[in-house]
Protein backbone atom coordinates (compact mmCIF):
# COMPACT_ATOMS: atom_id res chain seq x y z
CA UNK A 1 0.00 0.00 0.00
CA UNK A 2 1.27 3.51 -1.08
CA UNK A 3 3.95 4.61 -3.21
CA UNK A 4 1.86 4.98 -5.86
CA UNK A 5 0.48 1.55 -5.92
CA UNK A 6 -2.46 1.64 -7.44
CA UNK A 7 -3.02 5.74 -7.43
CA UNK A 8 -2.58 5.14 -3.54
CA UNK A 9 -1.00 8.12 -1.23
CA UNK A 10 -0.92 6.85 2.30
CA UNK A 11 -0.75 9.60 4.90
CA UNK A 12 0.89 8.86 8.23
CA UNK A 13 -1.01 10.47 11.01
CA UNK A 14 -0.50 10.45 14.82
CA UNK A 15 -4.81 10.75 15.67
CA UNK A 16 -7.57 9.15 14.92
CA UNK A 17 -10.83 11.55 14.13
CA UNK A 18 -13.15 11.50 16.47
CA UNK A 19 -16.01 11.93 13.79
CA UNK A 20 -16.32 13.12 10.69
CA UNK A 21 -19.06 15.50 10.69
CA UNK A 22 -17.68 18.80 9.56
CA UNK A 23 -17.68 21.85 12.20
CA UNK A 24 -18.05 19.29 14.99
CA UNK A 25 -14.51 17.66 15.52
CA UNK A 26 -11.26 19.53 16.85
CA UNK A 27 -9.03 17.07 15.68
CA UNK A 28 -6.77 18.02 13.11
CA UNK A 29 -6.87 14.58 11.78
CA UNK A 30 -10.50 14.93 10.99
CA UNK A 31 -9.77 17.98 9.44
CA UNK A 32 -7.32 15.95 7.12
CA UNK A 33 -10.42 13.85 5.98
CA UNK A 34 -12.65 16.24 6.03
CA UNK A 35 -10.73 18.21 3.19
CA UNK A 36 -11.18 15.80 0.75
CA UNK A 37 -14.78 15.46 1.28
CA UNK A 38 -15.77 18.73 1.75
CA UNK A 39 -15.14 22.14 0.02
CA UNK A 40 -16.65 25.40 1.02
CA UNK A 41 -17.98 28.01 -1.45
CA UNK A 42 -15.06 29.83 -1.32
CA UNK A 43 -11.88 28.46 -0.37
CA UNK A 44 -8.13 29.75 -0.41
CA UNK A 45 -4.81 28.29 -2.18
CA UNK A 46 -0.99 27.94 -0.77
CA UNK A 47 -0.68 31.43 -2.69
CA UNK A 48 -3.60 32.58 0.15
CA UNK A 49 -5.63 34.15 -2.41
CA UNK A 50 -9.33 33.08 -3.07
CA UNK A 51 -11.14 31.26 -5.48
CA UNK A 52 -14.69 29.91 -6.10
CA UNK A 53 -15.41 26.43 -5.72
CA UNK A 54 -19.47 25.22 -6.14
CA UNK A 55 -20.32 28.77 -6.58
CA UNK A 56 -20.17 30.41 -9.98
CA UNK A 57 -18.45 33.48 -9.05
CA UNK A 58 -17.12 35.42 -5.21
CA UNK A 59 -19.14 38.17 -4.94
CA UNK A 60 -17.97 41.64 -4.80
CA UNK A 61 -18.73 45.20 -4.39
CA UNK A 62 -17.36 46.38 -7.71
CA UNK A 63 -19.79 43.50 -9.58
CA UNK A 64 -22.40 44.11 -7.55
CA UNK A 65 -23.43 41.28 -5.58
CA UNK A 66 -21.83 42.67 -2.44
CA UNK A 67 -24.46 45.27 -1.53
CA UNK A 68 -23.69 47.65 1.15
CA UNK A 69 -26.38 49.74 2.85
CA UNK A 70 -26.07 53.53 4.65
CA UNK A 71 -27.19 51.33 7.40
CA UNK A 72 -24.26 49.47 7.45
CA UNK A 73 -26.45 46.25 6.69
CA UNK A 74 -24.44 44.28 3.55
CA UNK A 75 -26.21 41.83 1.02
CA UNK A 76 -24.12 39.04 -1.04
CA UNK A 77 -25.91 37.03 -3.65
CA UNK A 78 -24.29 33.66 -4.41
CA UNK A 79 -25.66 31.43 -7.60
CA UNK A 80 -24.39 27.66 -7.51
CA UNK A 81 -23.26 26.21 -10.41
CA UNK A 82 -25.27 23.61 -12.15
CA UNK A 83 -24.48 19.93 -11.81
CA UNK A 84 -22.97 19.74 -8.73
CA UNK A 85 -23.78 17.12 -6.31
CA UNK A 86 -23.33 15.22 -3.34
CA UNK A 87 -21.71 12.18 -3.38
CA UNK A 88 -25.73 10.12 -2.84
CA UNK A 89 -26.05 12.20 -6.17
CA UNK A 90 -28.77 14.63 -4.99
CA UNK A 91 -28.40 17.91 -6.42
CA UNK A 92 -26.22 20.59 -4.04
CA UNK A 93 -28.69 22.98 -3.63
CA UNK A 94 -29.34 26.55 -1.66
CA UNK A 95 -31.03 25.09 0.73
CA UNK A 96 -28.38 23.00 1.90
CA UNK A 97 -26.36 25.93 2.70
CA UNK A 98 -29.47 28.09 4.30
CA UNK A 99 -30.43 24.68 6.48
CA UNK A 100 -26.21 24.42 7.50
CA UNK A 101 -26.52 28.15 8.66
CA UNK A 102 -29.79 27.76 10.97
CA UNK A 103 -28.44 24.33 12.28
CA UNK A 104 -25.20 26.06 13.50
CA UNK A 105 -26.48 29.22 14.97
CA UNK A 106 -29.48 26.58 16.90
CA UNK A 107 -28.70 27.45 20.32
CA UNK A 108 -28.52 23.84 21.43
CA UNK A 109 -26.12 23.10 18.67
CA UNK A 110 -22.09 22.79 20.51
CA UNK A 111 -20.41 23.32 17.13
CA UNK A 112 -16.72 23.46 17.57
CA UNK A 113 -16.49 26.19 14.80
CA UNK A 114 -16.82 29.68 16.34
CA UNK A 115 -20.14 31.02 15.34
CA UNK A 116 -18.63 34.51 16.02
CA UNK A 117 -19.38 35.30 12.14
CA UNK A 118 -22.73 33.10 11.80
CA UNK A 119 -24.31 34.74 14.46
CA UNK A 120 -23.96 38.61 12.49
CA UNK A 121 -25.92 36.85 9.15
CA UNK A 122 -29.29 37.98 9.46
CA UNK A 123 -30.93 35.73 7.24
CA UNK A 124 -30.71 33.85 4.30
CA UNK A 125 -33.13 32.90 1.63
CA UNK A 126 -33.47 30.93 -1.40
CA UNK A 127 -35.26 32.88 -4.56
CA UNK A 128 -34.21 29.44 -6.46
CA UNK A 129 -32.82 26.10 -5.80
CA UNK A 130 -29.10 27.90 -7.20
CA UNK A 131 -29.41 30.85 -5.83
CA UNK A 132 -28.57 32.28 -2.16
CA UNK A 133 -29.16 35.56 -0.85
CA UNK A 134 -27.20 36.42 2.65
CA UNK A 135 -28.34 39.61 3.98
CA UNK A 136 -25.41 40.59 7.08
CA UNK A 137 -26.64 42.83 10.30
CA UNK A 138 -23.35 44.84 10.22
CA UNK A 139 -19.87 45.03 7.82
CA UNK A 140 -17.35 42.82 7.83
CA UNK A 141 -14.30 41.80 5.07
CA UNK A 142 -14.63 38.10 6.09
CA UNK A 143 -17.81 37.10 4.64
CA UNK A 144 -17.36 35.09 1.91
CA UNK A 145 -15.36 32.59 4.57
CA UNK A 146 -18.16 31.97 6.24
CA UNK A 147 -20.59 29.75 4.80
CA UNK A 148 -20.42 25.60 4.15
CA UNK A 149 -23.06 23.00 3.42
CA UNK A 150 -24.16 19.82 4.77
CA UNK A 151 -26.73 17.66 3.26
CA UNK A 152 -30.24 18.36 4.71
CA UNK A 153 -31.63 15.70 2.95
CA UNK A 154 -29.70 13.42 4.80
CA UNK A 155 -29.63 15.35 8.07
CA UNK A 156 -32.77 17.74 9.14
CA UNK A 157 -35.33 15.08 9.94
CA UNK A 158 -32.95 13.70 12.51
CA UNK A 159 -32.39 17.47 13.31
CA UNK A 160 -35.69 18.37 13.68
CA UNK A 161 -36.31 15.74 16.12
CA UNK A 162 -33.11 16.16 18.52
CA UNK A 163 -31.15 19.40 17.68
CA UNK A 164 -28.14 17.69 19.48
CA UNK A 165 -28.60 14.36 17.59
CA UNK A 166 -26.13 15.35 14.84
CA UNK A 167 -22.65 13.64 16.24
CA UNK A 168 -24.03 10.52 17.02
CA UNK A 169 -25.66 9.90 13.30
CA UNK A 170 -23.96 7.14 11.82
CA UNK A 171 -23.70 9.74 9.01
CA UNK A 172 -20.48 11.44 11.65
CA UNK A 173 -18.48 8.00 11.00
CA UNK A 174 -19.61 7.82 7.40
CA UNK A 175 -20.42 11.32 5.86
CA UNK A 176 -21.45 12.27 2.58
CA UNK A 177 -19.58 15.19 0.93
CA UNK A 178 -19.49 16.51 -2.51
CA UNK A 179 -15.75 17.40 -2.30
CA UNK A 180 -13.51 15.09 -4.88
CA UNK A 181 -13.07 12.22 -3.20
CA UNK A 182 -15.72 10.39 -1.88
CA UNK A 183 -16.05 8.28 2.36
CA UNK A 184 -14.86 4.65 1.42
CA UNK A 185 -14.61 2.84 4.72
CA UNK A 186 -13.19 3.38 8.24
CA UNK A 187 -11.08 0.38 9.89
CA UNK A 188 -10.66 2.16 13.68
CA UNK A 189 -7.50 1.59 15.08
CA UNK A 190 -5.93 1.03 11.39
CA UNK A 191 -6.87 3.93 8.98
CA UNK A 192 -9.97 5.75 6.57
CA UNK A 193 -9.72 5.49 3.15
CA UNK A 194 -11.47 7.56 0.53
CA UNK A 195 -11.87 7.41 -3.06
CA UNK A 196 -11.74 10.10 -6.23
CA UNK A 197 -15.13 10.46 -7.28
CA UNK A 198 -14.40 11.65 -11.05
CA UNK A 199 -11.94 9.69 -13.12
CA UNK A 200 -8.79 11.98 -13.26
CA UNK A 201 -7.91 14.01 -16.66
CA UNK A 202 -4.82 11.38 -18.25
CA UNK A 203 -1.23 13.47 -16.37
CA UNK A 204 1.88 14.41 -19.15
CA UNK A 205 3.74 11.88 -17.15
CA UNK A 206 2.97 9.36 -13.86
CA UNK A 207 -0.31 8.60 -12.24
CA UNK A 208 -2.95 10.96 -10.62
CA UNK A 209 -4.00 9.92 -6.69
CA UNK A 210 -6.99 8.05 -6.77
CA UNK A 211 -7.42 6.27 -3.22
CA UNK A 212 -5.87 7.98 -0.16
CA UNK A 213 -5.25 6.70 2.83
CA UNK A 214 -5.16 7.44 6.23
CA UNK A 215 -3.08 5.84 8.35
CA UNK A 216 -3.36 5.57 12.33
CA UNK A 217 -0.26 5.60 14.52
CA UNK A 218 0.16 6.44 18.41
CA UNK A 219 2.30 8.95 18.58
CA UNK A 220 5.18 10.33 17.00
CA UNK A 221 7.50 7.49 17.65
CA UNK A 222 5.49 4.78 16.46
CA UNK A 223 4.84 7.34 12.84
CA UNK A 224 8.90 7.40 12.31
CA UNK A 225 9.08 3.84 12.66
CA UNK A 226 6.19 3.21 10.48
CA UNK A 227 8.00 5.76 8.07
CA UNK A 228 10.84 4.04 8.12
CA UNK A 229 9.17 0.72 7.04
CA UNK A 230 8.12 2.83 4.12
CA UNK A 231 4.34 2.59 5.04
CA UNK A 232 3.29 5.99 4.30
CA UNK A 233 4.20 8.67 1.52
CA UNK A 234 3.37 11.87 2.97
CA UNK A 235 3.74 13.36 6.92
CA UNK A 236 2.44 16.62 8.01
CA UNK A 237 4.80 18.05 10.77
CA UNK A 238 1.55 19.22 12.15
CA UNK A 239 2.37 16.89 15.43
CA UNK A 240 5.93 16.99 15.80
CA UNK A 241 8.06 20.01 16.95
CA UNK A 242 10.82 22.03 14.26
CA UNK A 243 13.82 19.96 16.24
CA UNK A 244 11.96 16.57 15.50
CA UNK A 245 11.21 17.58 12.01
CA UNK A 246 15.08 18.57 11.49
CA UNK A 247 16.32 15.26 12.91
CA UNK A 248 14.41 13.37 10.49
CA UNK A 249 15.80 15.10 6.99
CA UNK A 250 18.74 13.31 6.62
CA UNK A 251 17.05 10.06 7.72
CA UNK A 252 14.66 10.14 4.73
CA UNK A 253 16.53 11.51 1.69
CA UNK A 254 13.95 9.92 -0.52
CA UNK A 255 11.64 12.56 0.77
CA UNK A 256 11.08 16.31 0.11
CA UNK A 257 10.73 18.47 3.50
CA UNK A 258 8.35 21.48 2.81
CA UNK A 259 8.51 24.24 4.83
CA UNK A 260 5.15 26.72 4.50
CA UNK A 261 4.96 30.13 6.20
CA UNK A 262 2.01 29.91 8.19
CA UNK A 263 -0.42 32.74 9.23
CA UNK A 264 1.74 32.40 12.76
CA UNK A 265 3.99 35.03 14.33
CA UNK A 266 6.36 34.21 17.09
CA UNK A 267 6.51 37.99 18.68
CA UNK A 268 7.62 39.27 21.91
CA UNK A 269 5.30 41.78 23.80
CA UNK A 270 6.48 44.71 25.54
CA UNK A 271 4.40 45.70 28.76
CA UNK A 272 3.73 49.52 27.74
CA UNK A 273 2.32 50.26 31.14
CA UNK A 274 5.60 49.40 32.73
CA UNK A 275 7.93 51.93 33.55
CA UNK A 276 11.01 50.61 32.51
CA UNK A 277 9.20 49.98 28.43
CA UNK A 278 6.42 52.62 28.26
CA UNK A 279 9.01 55.00 25.75
CA UNK A 280 8.49 53.77 22.13
CA UNK A 281 12.17 54.65 22.77
CA UNK A 282 12.87 52.21 25.05
CA UNK A 283 11.29 49.43 23.27
CA UNK A 284 13.18 50.40 20.02
CA UNK A 285 16.62 50.67 21.67
CA UNK A 286 16.03 46.54 22.92
CA UNK A 287 14.67 46.24 19.56
CA UNK A 288 17.90 47.49 17.69
CA UNK A 289 20.47 45.29 20.33
CA UNK A 290 19.37 42.32 18.57
CA UNK A 291 20.13 40.65 15.26
CA UNK A 292 17.21 39.03 14.15
CA UNK A 293 18.31 38.33 10.57
CA UNK A 294 20.75 35.90 13.01
CA UNK A 295 19.02 35.02 15.52
CA UNK A 296 15.90 33.35 13.67
CA UNK A 297 18.44 31.59 11.27
CA UNK A 298 20.06 29.88 14.25
CA UNK A 299 17.09 29.26 15.82
CA UNK A 300 15.40 27.13 13.39
CA UNK A 301 18.69 26.12 11.15
CA UNK A 302 18.06 28.58 8.47
CA UNK A 303 14.60 27.02 8.22
CA UNK A 304 12.15 29.67 8.94
CA UNK A 305 11.29 33.35 7.98
CA UNK A 306 12.06 36.84 9.80
CA UNK A 307 8.79 38.38 10.67
CA UNK A 308 8.88 41.48 9.13
CA UNK A 309 5.46 43.34 10.70
CA UNK A 310 3.11 42.17 13.06
CA UNK A 311 0.50 40.88 10.33
CA UNK A 312 2.33 37.59 8.59
CA UNK A 313 4.33 37.99 5.47
CA UNK A 314 1.80 36.58 2.88
CA UNK A 315 -1.69 38.77 4.35
CA UNK A 316 -2.73 40.60 1.77
CA UNK A 317 -2.43 43.85 3.64
CA UNK A 318 1.12 42.73 4.85
CA UNK A 319 3.29 45.58 4.09
CA UNK A 320 7.08 44.77 5.48
CA UNK A 321 7.56 47.81 8.02
CA UNK A 322 10.45 45.95 10.05
CA UNK A 323 12.41 44.88 6.81
CA UNK A 324 14.88 47.44 7.80
CA UNK A 325 14.87 46.81 11.60
CA UNK A 326 18.40 45.83 11.85
CA UNK A 327 21.22 45.46 14.70
CA UNK A 328 22.62 49.08 16.14
CA UNK A 329 24.56 48.39 19.60
CA UNK A 330 25.60 52.25 19.82
CA UNK A 331 22.08 53.41 19.03
CA UNK A 332 20.27 50.76 20.96
CA UNK A 333 22.04 52.09 24.22
CA UNK A 334 21.75 55.69 23.48
CA UNK A 335 17.97 55.78 23.16
CA UNK A 336 17.66 53.25 26.28
CA UNK A 337 19.31 56.66 28.42
CA UNK A 338 16.92 58.66 26.76
CA UNK A 339 14.11 56.96 27.87
CA UNK A 340 15.17 57.20 30.84
CA UNK A 341 17.25 54.17 31.83
CA UNK A 342 20.44 54.83 33.95
CA UNK A 343 24.10 53.34 33.60
CA UNK A 344 26.13 52.41 36.57
CA UNK A 345 29.38 50.58 35.52
CA UNK A 346 28.90 49.81 32.17
CA UNK A 347 25.46 48.29 32.96
CA UNK A 348 22.03 50.14 31.86
CA UNK A 349 19.32 50.20 35.01
CA UNK A 350 15.53 50.22 33.43
CA UNK A 351 13.63 53.15 34.62
CA UNK A 352 11.48 51.70 37.52
CA UNK A 353 14.84 49.60 38.73
CA UNK A 354 13.25 46.63 38.40
CA UNK A 355 15.67 44.08 36.52
CA UNK A 356 14.05 42.87 32.72
CA UNK A 357 12.19 39.77 33.03
CA UNK A 358 11.09 37.91 29.80
CA UNK A 359 8.34 34.99 30.39
CA UNK A 360 7.71 32.63 27.83
CA UNK A 361 6.63 28.63 27.93
CA UNK A 362 8.60 25.92 28.69
CA UNK A 363 9.49 22.56 26.55
CA UNK A 364 9.59 24.43 23.19
CA UNK A 365 13.04 23.76 21.47
CA UNK A 366 12.83 26.68 19.24
CA UNK A 367 11.73 29.47 21.63
CA UNK A 368 14.03 28.70 24.32
CA UNK A 369 16.84 28.94 21.56
CA UNK A 370 14.95 32.35 21.32
CA UNK A 371 14.77 33.29 23.99
CA UNK A 372 18.78 32.51 24.97
CA UNK A 373 19.54 34.86 22.09
CA UNK A 374 17.66 37.23 23.31
CA UNK A 375 18.68 37.52 26.26
CA UNK A 376 22.65 37.26 24.73
CA UNK A 377 21.87 39.96 22.43
CA UNK A 378 20.59 42.54 25.33
CA UNK A 379 23.64 41.44 27.57
CA UNK A 380 26.20 42.55 25.15
CA UNK A 381 24.56 46.27 25.27
CA UNK A 382 24.56 46.12 29.56
CA UNK A 383 21.01 44.84 29.72
CA UNK A 384 19.86 42.61 32.25
CA UNK A 385 17.35 40.24 31.66
CA UNK A 386 15.92 36.75 33.17
CA UNK A 387 13.96 34.13 31.81
CA UNK A 388 10.99 32.66 33.89
CA UNK A 389 9.49 29.08 32.31
CA UNK A 390 5.69 28.87 32.26
CA UNK A 391 3.16 26.18 31.75
CA UNK A 392 1.55 27.02 28.54
CA UNK A 393 -2.09 27.42 29.72
CA UNK A 394 -0.56 29.67 32.59
CA UNK A 395 0.36 32.27 30.38
CA UNK A 396 -2.36 31.78 27.94
CA UNK A 397 -5.36 31.82 30.52
CA UNK A 398 -3.79 33.55 33.13
CA UNK A 399 -0.55 35.70 32.54
CA UNK A 400 -1.68 37.43 29.04
CA UNK A 401 -5.30 38.05 29.10
CA UNK A 402 -4.88 39.10 33.00
CA UNK A 403 -1.81 41.14 32.01
CA UNK A 404 0.44 39.88 34.56
CA UNK A 405 4.02 40.06 33.16
CA UNK A 406 5.66 42.61 34.38
CA UNK A 407 7.99 43.41 31.13
CA UNK A 408 8.46 40.68 28.40
CA UNK A 409 6.31 37.73 27.04
CA UNK A 410 7.19 35.58 23.95
CA UNK A 411 4.32 33.17 21.99
CA UNK A 412 2.74 32.49 19.03
CA UNK A 413 -0.12 34.71 17.50
CA UNK A 414 -2.47 32.71 15.02
CA UNK A 415 -4.12 34.48 12.35
CA UNK A 416 -6.71 34.85 9.58
CA UNK A 417 -6.29 36.12 6.48
CA UNK A 418 -8.88 38.55 7.31
CA UNK A 419 -7.57 39.62 10.43
CA UNK A 420 -7.74 43.41 10.67
CA UNK A 421 -6.16 43.44 14.25
CA UNK A 422 -9.06 45.58 16.07
CA UNK A 423 -8.56 42.59 18.76
CA UNK A 424 -5.10 42.88 19.01
CA UNK A 425 -4.92 46.62 19.08
CA UNK A 426 -7.53 48.81 19.47
CA UNK A 427 -7.20 50.69 22.79
CA UNK A 428 -10.39 49.38 23.67
CA UNK A 429 -9.60 45.63 23.61
CA UNK A 430 -6.57 46.65 26.34
CA UNK A 431 -7.66 43.67 28.92
CA UNK A 432 -8.96 45.39 32.03
CA UNK A 433 -12.11 44.74 34.76
CA UNK A 434 -14.07 47.34 32.62
CA UNK A 435 -14.34 44.80 30.13
CA UNK A 436 -13.94 41.33 31.83
CA UNK A 437 -10.41 40.70 30.78
CA UNK A 438 -12.16 40.18 27.08
CA UNK A 439 -9.62 42.08 24.86
CA UNK A 440 -5.98 40.77 23.44
CA UNK A 441 -4.26 43.63 23.32
CA UNK A 442 -1.66 42.58 25.89
CA UNK A 443 0.44 44.91 25.86
CA UNK A 444 -1.65 47.53 26.36
CA UNK A 445 -0.67 50.01 23.25
CA UNK A 446 -3.04 52.99 23.12
CA UNK A 447 -3.05 55.21 20.60
CA UNK A 448 -5.71 57.48 18.98
CA UNK A 449 -4.36 57.69 16.24
CA UNK A 450 -4.30 53.75 15.78
CA UNK A 451 -7.87 53.28 16.69
CA UNK A 452 -8.61 55.74 14.12
CA UNK A 453 -6.99 52.95 11.27
CA UNK A 454 -8.66 50.49 12.95
CA UNK A 455 -11.91 51.55 12.77
CA UNK A 456 -11.53 52.76 9.49
CA UNK A 457 -10.22 49.22 8.03
CA UNK A 458 -13.08 47.51 9.49
CA UNK A 459 -15.69 49.64 7.59
CA UNK A 460 -13.64 49.75 4.05
CA UNK A 461 -14.74 46.42 1.95
CA UNK A 462 -12.94 47.43 -0.82
CA UNK A 463 -9.24 45.25 -0.68
CA UNK A 464 -6.87 47.72 -1.78
CA UNK A 465 -8.23 50.90 -0.21
CA UNK A 466 -8.37 48.75 3.14
CA UNK A 467 -4.79 47.52 2.31
CA UNK A 468 -4.27 51.18 1.92
CA UNK A 469 -5.10 52.01 5.31
CA UNK A 470 -3.44 49.15 7.10
CA UNK A 471 -0.58 49.90 5.38
CA UNK A 472 -0.77 53.23 7.63
CA UNK A 473 -1.62 51.51 10.79
CA UNK A 474 1.31 48.92 10.37
CA UNK A 475 3.28 52.62 9.87
CA UNK A 476 2.10 53.61 13.04
CA UNK A 477 2.97 50.11 14.86
CA UNK A 478 6.06 49.96 13.82
CA UNK A 479 7.14 53.92 15.57
CA UNK A 480 5.72 52.72 18.65
CA UNK A 481 6.75 49.04 18.59
CA UNK A 482 4.29 47.47 21.11
CA UNK A 483 5.55 44.14 20.40
CA UNK A 484 8.47 42.82 18.86
CA UNK A 485 7.96 40.21 15.72
CA UNK A 486 10.31 37.22 15.47
CA UNK A 487 9.68 35.07 13.17
CA UNK A 488 6.86 33.35 11.15
CA UNK A 489 5.97 30.08 12.44
CA UNK A 490 5.59 26.89 9.41
CA UNK A 491 3.73 23.93 8.84
CA UNK A 492 5.98 21.33 7.40
CA UNK A 493 4.89 18.63 4.95
CA UNK A 494 7.33 15.92 4.17
CA UNK A 495 6.45 13.51 1.08
CA UNK A 496 8.23 11.26 -1.67
CA UNK A 497 9.64 12.87 -4.15
CA UNK A 498 7.82 11.36 -6.66
CA UNK A 499 4.50 12.35 -5.78
CA UNK A 500 4.05 15.65 -7.58
CA UNK A 501 1.41 18.70 -6.39
CA UNK A 502 1.82 18.88 -2.63
CA UNK A 503 1.22 22.92 -1.99
CA UNK A 504 0.60 23.48 1.66
CA UNK A 505 -1.01 26.51 2.33
CA UNK A 506 -0.13 27.62 5.86
CA UNK A 507 -3.82 28.08 7.11
CA UNK A 508 -6.01 26.06 9.49
CA UNK A 509 -8.69 26.52 7.16
CA UNK A 510 -6.44 24.92 4.18
CA UNK A 511 -4.83 21.48 5.38
CA UNK A 512 -2.29 19.80 2.92
CA UNK A 513 -5.03 17.35 1.14
CA UNK A 514 -6.80 20.52 0.18
CA UNK A 515 -5.56 19.98 -3.09
CA UNK A 516 -5.48 16.19 -3.37
CA UNK A 517 -6.99 16.16 -6.69
CA UNK A 518 -4.00 17.28 -8.32
CA UNK A 519 -1.56 15.00 -6.51
CA UNK A 520 0.02 13.14 -9.08
CA UNK A 521 2.94 10.13 -8.79
CA UNK A 522 5.03 10.83 -11.43
CA UNK A 523 6.95 7.94 -13.43
CA UNK A 524 10.44 8.85 -11.93
CA UNK A 525 12.08 5.81 -9.93
CA UNK A 526 11.12 6.17 -6.32
CA UNK A 527 13.30 5.14 -3.91
CA UNK A 528 12.36 3.24 -0.53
Amino acid sequence: MGRGDEGTVVIGVTQEPDNLLLAFTPLYASGLVLATLYTRPVQYGDDWRPFPTWVERIPSVSGGDWEVFPDGRMRLTYRIRPGVRWHDGHPLQAYDVEWTWRMWTHPAVKSVVTKSDDVKVAGMHCPDPLTLVVDWSEMTPNANMCHRALPRHLLAEAFDRDPTSLPRLPFARSPVGMGPFRFSRWVPGEFIEVVRMAPPPPPARGRAAERIVFRFYPGPEELVAGWRRGEVDVVSGASMSLDEVLDLEDAFPEFRFVYKPALIVERLDFNCDSPALSDPRARLGLALAVDREELVRQASAGRLQVATSWLPTGHPDHDPVLRALGRDPGRARSLLLEAGWEERSGRLIPAGKSPLRLLTTAGDKLRERLAEGLVSAWREIGVACETGWVPARELFTELLPRRRFEHLAMYSWVMHLHAMGFGAWHSSQVPSPQNAWQGRNYPGWRSAENDALLSRGLRELDDDRRAAVMREQQAVFARDLPCLPLLMRAEVVAHRRGLKGIRPTGMSVGPVTWNAQEWVWSEEPREG
